[in-house]
């Protein structure tokens, strides 16, 4: 069974990605790393430019090192296919800016491409363990979505539409401070999340972070990233935060033209 690890830069996904790198890194020293690793992340060419930058920079950094320290992982940038593609549907078919009740992009841009790619991996490895940074410290929504799955003997959940692809939520009784403070006092090999947790300061305008640094600070995790043209929220709050830094300012022409859409 090969491992699968979805990645999208955010805190938790990053948390689980350095616990399997720290783990393959352990195995390759006692040469027990038979299997390969696939590091999945989905892109739906409209993500916030800063993330997206962000993200690329990571996967790139992950190439690098697995290279050069010779493990078995590889890193996979997934897009919707051109004729699932926002602009395509919006432009090309009509289809209005996307709202709660009709939220035809998720699956178009992001859960198909990714099914897509893991069923791949199913017909060549027979069975894949795909790796999840959910915790039911999240949401209510959330907490009760990972407690009604049903989980075997070894601790796995089957994936729903993938055949032979079962699932594990190492994190998923972690809290947000256990996560920052992990990420905190646990830098990768190619450097540390001090750029990540700025990115969920600028986004939340609070202090995100700060429980990094003092465990007796406010919680972070309220930061939401997606992409910059969401109408399904009222308001894009993390771009709003983000465009009250000088630095980040350039970005407002996007903003101003999701808010158009949404008229």
């Amino acid at each position: 069974r090969r491992s699968s690890d979805l990645y999208s830069g955010g805190k938790d996904s990053t948390t689980v990605l350095h616990l399997v790198i720290t783990m393959i890194q352990e195995l390759h020293k006692e040469g027990k790393d038979t299997k390969h690793v696939y590091i999945v992340s989905s892109d739906t060419t409209v993500e916030m430019p800063i993330i997206e930058n962000y993200t690329n920079t990571r996967l790139n950094q992950i190439t690098e090192y697995a290279l050069n320290s010779g493990l078995k992982l590889s890193c996979h940038k997934l897009e919707p296919k051109i004729e699932e593609s926002f602009w395509t549907l919006m432009l090309g078919k009509g289809y209005p800016a996307p709202t709660s009740s009709f939220r035809w992009c998720t699956e178009r841009m992001k859960i198909n491409p990714a099914t897509e790619f893991l069923k791949g991996l199913v017909n060549k490895h027979q069975s894949i363990l795909m790796l999840l940074g959910v915790r039911t410290d999240e949401s209510i929504a959330r907490a009760n979505s990972i407690e009604s799955r049903v989980l075997n003997h070894r601790g796995l959940s089957v994936h729903d539409a993938i055949p032979n692809a079962y699932v594990l939520s190492p994190i998923k009784y972690w809290t947000n401070e256990e996560v920052w403070t992990y990420l905190g006092q646990n830098p990768f090999p190619w450097g540390d999340h001090s750029y990540m947790m700025s990115l969920y300061d600028k986004g939340s305008a609070e202090g995100d972070c700060n429980i990094a640094l003092n465990p007796e600070s406010p919680s972070c995790g309220k930061t939401r990233f997606g992409c910059w043209v969401c109408t399904v929220v009222s308001k894009d709050k993390s771009m709003e935060n983000m465009l009250k830094n000088p630095e980040d300012h350039w970005m407002k022409p996007l903003h101003d033209f999701r808010n158009k859409l949404e008229i």
